[in-house]
């Protein structure tokens, strides 16, 4: 790992750690992203909800939580923070079950779409069967996937948590 750090102000005040930076800036980017899509997320289930099961809306505002905490999180350890560590940590858990569940509601939602396509149009075509599986196998490996990348990222966190002084 890098020794290099980040000039400041004063000699007197700690230095942030380029690694730390580097983090820091991808959650940035990766929770700002999470925040948004949890955003439209929320609007999507609440205008859809013939569609979609309760714990959809569930799910999303877990997302929209954890994005948050995340984002807070991580803004707290470019300040050098501790409890930042902490918050990312919570925000991270919170993600993770949030897209599990998400996962294990949106089977039921490809399920239910396909009854009520099939309702509507009277078929369903073997095709459009294969993609609602094929979506909900997809879900569960993105869910899986955050759950790996939340795990890797607490841990590059705390093996900086020692630049943390405040």
């Amino acid at each position: 790992m890098s020794t290099r750090v980040l000039d400041s102000s004063s000699d007197d005040e700690p230095k942030r750690p380029l690694f730390l930076s580097v983090l820091c800036v991808l959650t940035f980017i990766g929770s700002g992203i999470g925040f948004f899509n949890s955003l439209m997320g929320m609007v999507g289930t609440s205008l859809l909800d013939l569609f979609t099961p309760i714990g959809d809306m569930f799910a999303q505002i877990l997302v929209f939580l954890a994005a948050s905490f995340c984002l807070f999180g991580a803004f707290q350890m470019w300040r050098l923070r501790k409890i930042g560590f902490w918050l990312y940590a919570l925000g991270a858990l919170l993600s993770s079950v949030g897209v599990l569940l998400h996962a294990s509601t949106f089977s039921a939602s490809m399920s239910r779409l396909s009854t009520k396509l099939e309702s509507v149009h009277g078929y369903w075509s073997a095709t459009g069967s294969a993609v609602t599986s094929i979506s909900a196998e997809f879900m569960w490996f993105y869910a899986i996937l955050l759950t790996v990348a939340n795990t890797v990222f607490v841990i590059l966190y705390a093996v900086n948590k020692h630049a943390l002084v405040k």
